[in-house]
């Protein structure tokens, strides 16, 4: 894991990441985290702390540690190759990647043109979110109480997310139309140029730690 952090880092500094673009996570994720490793504590297991009579067992909050550090290493390596790599050459480089499994008839094309279009129509259902979101905060607040309240949050929630669907769902409607006028997906994955020794220098960056990862794992 410090491997693959050491890379990142210095793939990060190669790539002149400024500090602008670290993300800022809400208080609510923050909150979600700290709770989750307080139930993952309660689970207990090994390592145990004794302090007195006392036994303290943390092997849930190691595990814990383990899938959060994990989750961010991956989050930041897909954040870094969205950085670093132009939307329009995602799907090309994917569909190049996926190459050898057109030998078991894997639709690869069809892959690459769904990724693209996932990464590309993010942003416009964040948008549409932050609109529901807006508008769901101009309705008035009804009720009083710590069971009102609840209440609320929770049919609040609710609403969103079913909310949320449908534009999902109406968006998609709309761009499979709009794919379906033009022919289908057509070229949304053509090929572009095979990789230069600058990739080919990543490549072979990335597989030396894998080794190094796996020899220090198996040690």
């Amino acid at each position: 894991m410090l491997l693959v952090t050491a890379l990142l880092v210095g793939a990060s500094a190669l790539a002149r990441v400024p500090r602008s673009a670290l993300p800022r996570p809400p208080r609510w994720l923050w909150v979600g985290l700290v709770v989750a490793a307080v139930l993952s504590a309660l689970r207990g297991g090994q390592p145990v702390l004794q302090a007195g009579g006392l036994a303290v067992g943390f092997g849930g909050l190691v595990s814990f540690a383990r899938f959060a550090a994990v989750s961010v290493l991956v989050l930041w390596a897909a954040a870094l190759v969205g950085w670093t790599t132009p939307i329009a050459d995602v799907a090309p480089a994917l569909a190049r990647l996926l190459r050898p499994l057109r030998l078991v008839r894997v639709p690869v094309d069809e892959l690459a043109v769904v990724v693209a279009l996932c990464v590309r129509c993010l942003p416009l259902l964040v948008d549409e979110v932050r609109v529901l979101v807006a508008a769901r905060r101009l309705r008035p607040r009804l009720g009083s109480g710590d069971e009102a309240v609840l209440r609320r949050w929770s049919q609040e929630g609710i609403d969103l997310l079913v909310a949320g669907l449908a534009v999902a769902i109406r968006r998609a409607g709309a761009l499979a139309e709009a794919m379906s006028a033009r022919g289908g997906t057509g070229q949304i994955a053509a090929p572009v140029p095979g990789p230069g020794r600058l990739d080919a220098l990543c490549c072979t960056v990335v597989a030396c730690v894998c080794v190094a990862a796996v020899l220090l794992a198996v040690a």
